[in-house]
């Protein structure tokens, strides 16, 4: 009984491990949205995989004011404390696709692309 509850505790923590970290990959002039409908508090740690820039801008969703605004340089590794009433940016305004590798401390709600004009 032992044995089993420890391979069940090591299957959910492989498991739930795998859910936080995720490699992100943002087309030309485009914008990916992170934590749009998010409700809870989080951080993130975020490296950039590629050999561009990546602007990352932090929005608050009640007043869209921005709260902050950084340049993710290649090989970079930056990590941040977002709030629920905040929304994070990256925006890549590069000519070639890049990524970045993005690890979670939680689920986080509302994700999505949009093009930039």
């Amino acid at each position: 009984m032992k044995k089993l509850l420890l391979i069940g505790f090591i299957f959910f923590a492989v498991i739930s491990s795998g859910f936080s970290k995720s490699g992100l990959t943002i087309p030309v002039n485009q914008t990916f949205i992170l934590g749009e409908l998010n409700a809870k508090n989080y951080s993130a740690e975020f490296a950039n995989v590629s050999e561009f820039k990546v602007l990352i801008t932090i929005q608050s969703k009640t007043s869209a004011q921005i709260l902050n605004e950084l340049e993710l340089q290649p090989n970079q590794k930056i990590k941040l404390f977002i709030s629920k009433d905040e929304i994070a940016y990256f925006k890549n305004d590069n000519e070639q696709v890049v990524k970045v590798s993005l690890d979670l401390n939680k689920g986080v709600e509302g994700m999505r692309y949009i093009k930039e004009k």
